[in-house]
């Protein structure tokens, strides 16, 4: 079996694998860049300015023949497999060509389809197909067996990979102190006692000495104490897709007797996983659960033949006068393209709820976003916990494997492994590795 790194061994971000036996090959994840050559951020809309060969050649896009839908000369490639929906980690999946199988959980589906339908990127590419936790599917060679993990993407999978009587675990983005404290146990139970030859092993935390690692349960409290003290409005900035972290806000908010507002996008979201997990999300089961209509997220859902989604949760609407009114009662979810919206409500003090990695404070939407929360004298507040494993954890996982070598990947610091104290083979994009 070969195993080639495509993008990941020096960077968090553009995650993708491509392991090849006999004639059968698969590629784990095919993921968009979070940062360009130069550092800034990643910006998506230029994939629309060039092809396909010209993202190729610039190193955006990896060189995997068979993979794409313009490349015709080439044995298509067998299967793609994606682990979670998380840009980094499927973002350039729109480039495929539409018969190579897709295969992913059915929730990671559903959440690539509506980040689609209000950020349109070009579509997803491939034939859609999905798999179950535990259940082995098989690829000419191949046998990949995915494992639920707890991340903070909703629907996130490890995947062992066998053939040629070798293994590869591909850890894919885990922790262990989200709200499926579970499933790394089940995994560890699955797997006792059969050989893992090498581990592709996230290591996003390395290099974060200081990344504070909570659990759902400890923000939950935290957040009581904050909104709960204070009959103030509180404002919380956090991703629409971290369902753990809506459900640790909408506890907090029924605890203390608040209404707990998301945006269309979320409730839309929500909405479309509750058939997962048991999960609040708008309807008269959660009535303390409001759902605000920005205009350029309305906008653009009517714009694009979306009005049907601006109806769907009409009844549970809370406008920016109620907001008003309400506001002593009000834990409501934001973010920075919602700042026109929330300079038309009329408050000043109360709470704003910072709920993201920190880096994301020094992006320009976000700067805007904080420097309004300023201006309305709010108390700044940052209630988080990462959605990756630290130290312990992946020593943890590995000490309980016992891979013959990890090779680090989603990391910007691969010399920080030695600290697992494992044998680690520390490869550059593009290198081949053969388990003999």
């Amino acid at each position: 079996m070969r195993v080639r790194i495509c993008c990941g061994t020096h960077e968090i971000g553009g995650s993708c694998v491509e392991l090849q036996s006999g004639d059968s090959r698969i590629i784990i994840d095919l993921g968009l860049p979070l940062a360009a050559k130069d550092g800034s951020r990643f910006d998506s809309s230029t994939l629309r300015l060039r092809t396909g060969a010209e993202l190729v050649n610039s190193g955006i896009l990896p060189d995997i023949r068979g993979l794409y839908a313009w490349d015709k000369e080439c044995r298509r490639i067998d299967a793609l497999f994606l682990s979670h929906a998380h840009m980094d980690h499927y973002g350039l999946v729109n480039f495929i060509s539409p018969d190579v199988p897709v295969y992913s959980g059915e929730a990671t589906r559903r959440l690539m389809e509506l980040t689609t339908m209000f950020c349109p990127f070009g579509g997803i590419g491939g034939k859609p197909t999905t798999f179950a936790s535990g259940i082995p599917v098989y690829i000419g060679e191949f046998r990949v067996t995915p494992f639920l993990v707890d991340h903070s993407a909703f629907d996130a999978y490890a995947f062992l990979i066998e053939a040629e009587g070798k293994s590869v675990f591909y850890s894919g983005d885990f922790r262990e102190h989200g709200r499926k404290t579970r499933a790394l146990q089940a995994i560890v139970k699955a797997l006792l006692g059969k050989p893992v030859d090498v581990m592709l092993l996230e290591g996003t935390l390395f290099g974060r000495p200081n990344e504070k690692i909570a659990t759902e349960n400890e923000l939950e409290e935290d957040l009581v104490r904050i909104i709960g003290n204070k009959n103030d409005i509180s404002l919380a900035c956090s991703s629409g897709q971290n369902i753990d972290r809506l459900v640790t806000f909408y506890r907090a908010a029924l605890r203390c007797e608040k209404i707990f507002v998301v945006d269309v996008y979320t409730a839309v979201v929500l909405d479309a996983l509750r058939d997962f997990a048991r999960i609040p999300y708008p309807s008269s089961q959660y009535s303390n659960l409001r759902v605000f209509f920005p205009y350029w997220l309305s906008r653009r859902l009517s714009d694009s033949g979306h009005v049907d989604m601006l109806y769907r949760f009409k009844r549970f609407k809370i406008t920016r006068r109620e907001l008003e009114e309400q506001q002593s009662t009000v834990l409501m979810l934001v973010r920075p393209s919602m700042i026109s919206d929330l300079k038309k409500i009329n408050f000043t003090g109360g709470n704003f709820i910072y709920s993201m990695w920190s880096g994301y404070q020094k992006e320009p939407a976000m700067a805007r976003l904080l420097n309004f929360a300023r201006e309305r004298d709010m108390e700044y507040h940052y209630i988080h916990t990462s959605g990756h494993a630290p130290l312990q954890t992946l020593k943890k996982l590995v000490d309980a494997l016992q891979p013959k070598e990890v090779i680090p990947i989603h990391t910007f610091y691969p010399d920080e492994y030695q600290a697992l104290g494992v044998k680690v083979r520390c490869m550059n994009d593009g290198d081949l590795y053969w388990l003999n």
